[in-house]
């Protein structure tokens, strides 16, 4: 409170004060600086008692309101020398001068009417915001974080919203964006399109970088393609584009997102669907679509919940990280079976703490691919093929890395952590592939391309069969490793060769003993141990 006998609804007016930065007159100004809370209640205390609380004492009716009391208030203090505000400490806030509001070129923020000229007068305006004359890499014009602010309105459009290639450092955000039945359906535009320009044709013009647009940023928006776009947001040949957070991307026909070209494009804190999860006949109408297209090398996706369409996220491209996706689509079986993740000819790409919900990992042609820490639910597994694009290397595995992951199959029928599909091609030997630590139900059938067993010898022989343990079911076994407990004596033991999946420990007499068999499919270079 002010004073202790100013009335009790005054106890907040202090707080007020300082919004309101009033300051009797006869303070000196050049003492006060910045005047903080206790400074001017200090003022309006003596202010206050110079005037012997006149109209603010508890004598006031407490049937009173704040706002009369208030008034009373502030006209003892104008009585006793007036007010006036301290300049430049709590003024309005000036407008951002970045922003730019559709609305105000004659977009409707209800979504009633069409809005499509005005965005195309709102870009036309953003275009403009280049006062500094600055540019950015590969001579991209510098719009200085120029944006598009859609305040929280929803507008329905009926053709994409362009942003044309050569810009740099500009967004849009902060409302919903939906096609109306006008929207173009026979060919593949989205309701947001970076680049006006393909991949191709930008590397023409940008043949060192291969991009012509950089520093885009797309945030806190809702693209809700109406079940007639194409997709909802397409990024062309673009260097370091944001898109995220709070991005929620519905009802699109083919793509939610698509990536192509461009450098180290980042996806994260987004929800994409086809469909809504409460749709009916969900999996039929969602066939052919696919939430993310990650086309391209040195992008990133992470924290992202995949929740519609036959595939979740389908990466070409190397060096690629995927992190933290679930991916809760179509789920993989038939008739129309869902993909979680779906990597095809690429290589160096890392899913890291990735969860298959009842959706698989398939990589076509593993190269130096790395699955960490990652969870798979009911019919999630990972399941390998070869390339797909008839390279002569098509049918190699090379430096495929599945380490530490969980397989639960949640009151689901049997099923595999890993399968192979060899339908149109057979591998050849894997080679540098590691698979340590996955660990799973007892309803999960565990497959490696390194596995132990262990036999109880009676006699002088004993076999192994690791046909049901491999993952490779055509591949043989290609080196063998024995280790024997014996409980007595010294007698001699030796793996003989391998036949198929099978080989044969024989000792040189008949004996009891415990014996141990570490057999692999695979081949390893130099520097990684053949069971390490």
């Amino acid at each position: 409170t002010i004073d202790d006998n100013v009335h009790p609804t005054m106890g907040t007016f202090g707080t007020l004060l300082c919004c309101l930065a009033l300051v009797v007159v006869g303070a000196d100004p050049t003492t006060l600086g910045r005047p903080d809370r206790s400074t001017v209640l200090e003022h309006a205390r003596g202010v206050l008692r110079s005037n012997g609380n006149r109209g603010l004492q508890s004598r006031v009716p407490r049937r009173a309101s704040p706002q009369s009391t208030f008034s009373q208030f502030l006209r003892g203090i104008t009585r006793s020398g007036g007010i006036r505000p301290i300049e430049g400490h709590c003024d309005t806030p000036a407008a951002d001068p970045g922003s730019i509001d559709p609305v105000e070129f004659g977009a409707d923020p209800t979504g009633v009417k069409d809005s499509s000229d005005a965005f195309d007068q709102a870009i036309a305006e953003l275009l403009k915001r280049n006062t500094s004359g600055r540019t950015a890499g590969s001579g991209t014009v510098d719009l200085g974080g120029a944006h598009i602010n859609l305040k929280g309105g929803d507008f329905l459009i009926s053709r994409p919203i362009v942003f044309p290639h050569g810009y740099a450092h500009f967004g849009i955000g902060h409302g919903a964006i939906r096609a109306s039945p006008s929207f173009p359906r026979a060919s593949a535009r989205y309701l947001i399109e970076v680049s006006d320009v393909s991949v191709n044709e930008c590397k023409v013009l940008d043949p060192q970088q291969k991009s012509c647009n950089e520093d885009v940023d797309i945030v806190d928006l809702l693209l809700d393609g109406s079940r007639v776009a194409y997709g909802g947001l397409s990024i062309n040949a673009t260097m370091g584009s944001n898109v995220g957070p709070d991005i929620f991307v519905i009802n699109f026909v083919n793509a939610g997102i698509s990536v192509n070209g461009g450098h180290e494009v980042m996806i994260h804190e987004a929800w994409l669907g086809a469909l809504y999860y409460s749709a009916k006949n969900k999996t039929w109408l969602e066939a052919g679509s696919t939430a993310i297209e990650l086309f391209g090398n040195d992008h990133v996706i992470s924290d992202v919940i995949i929740f519609g369409g036959q595939i979740g996220v389908h990466n070409i491209g190397g060096a690629n990280l995927l992190e933290g996706i679930h991916t809760w689509n179509d789920a993989t079986h038939a008739p129309s079976p869902g993909i979680g993740i779906l990597l095809t000819n690429s290589q160096s790409v890392r899913c890291l703490a990735v969860y298959l919900d009842f959706t698989a990992l398939r990589i076509e042609g593993p190269t130096h691919i790395s699955v960490v820490d990652s969870f798979f639910l009911g019919g999630g597994t990972v399941v390998l093929a070869p390339r797909t694009d008839g390279q002569p290397a098509a049918a190699q595995i090379e430096g495929l890395v599945l380490t530490d992951n969980t397989f639960e199959n949640y009151k689901s029928g049997p099923n595999v952590t890993v399968v192979v599909d060899e339908r149109n091609l057979s591998f050849s030997r894997p080679v540098d592939m590691v698979m340590k630590g996955n660990i799973g139900t007892t309803t999960m059938v565990p497959r490696s391309v390194t596995a132990t067993k262990t036999l109880q010898l009676s006699g002088h022989l004993a076999t192994f069969n690791f046909s049901d343990t491999f993952v490779f079911p055509k591949l043989g076994i290609v080196d063998a490793s024995l280790s024997v407990i014996s409980p007595s004596g010294f007698v001699q033991f030796a793996l003989r060769p391998p036949v198929g999946q099978s080989i044969t420990v024989e000792a040189s007499e008949a004996t009891t003993a415990s014996v141990s068999v570490t057999a692999t499919q695979g081949a390893f270079t130099v520097g990684n141990g053949r069971f390490g």
